[in-house]
């Protein structure tokens, strides 16, 4: 198996890897004909990327692998390595929680707000719940099904 840029990022976007990946799936292939080959999108391998990813039909043994970390705030709370942007743990899914999440001090405002927002919103609407994380899962399906 061979595993092209795991989450792609930066410079590496997925209309650069859309470019990209035809010429490596050819070079791969005079090689190797029979091994399964991992593609991804750029941001991260992101979801949310998918739709803008391009497969050819003629490439066979492919898998796209996507990833989805959301809700970011609670799948990667208290990670050293996000610069401190997930400092915050204690963060429950589905949210709100039964007990208000206290934001690290030392944290971004952007994830005090989050917190705030994450404490107060109503299930249906919170920053953390399940029609979020299902939409995005939803948005690759309808990917995956397109002609």
């Amino acid at each position: 198996m061979f595993a092209l840029l795991n989450e792609p990022r930066g410079a590496e976007t997925t209309a650069r890897m859309n470019a990209l990946y035809p010429e490596v799936m050819r070079a791969i292939r005079k090689v190797s004909s029979k091994r399964t080959i991992l593609l991804s999108p750029g941001d991260w391998g992101s979801v949310k990327a998918i739709a803008e990813l391009r497969i050819s039909s003629e490439w066979e043994n492919v898998v796209v692998t996507a990833h989805c970390y959301e809700p970011f705030l609670f799948t990667h709370q208290g990670a050293g390595c996000t610069g401190g942007l997930t400092g915050t743990t204690g963060i429950v899914f589905p949210g709100p929680p039964l007990v208000p999440v206290v934001a690290a001090n030392d944290g971004p405002e952007r994830t005090k707000e989050w917190a705030r927002a994450h404490n107060t919103a109503a299930t249906e609407s919170n920053l953390s719940r399940v029609p979020a994380l299902s939409g995005l899962l939803a948005e690759a399906a309808v990917w995956w099904r397109r002609e």
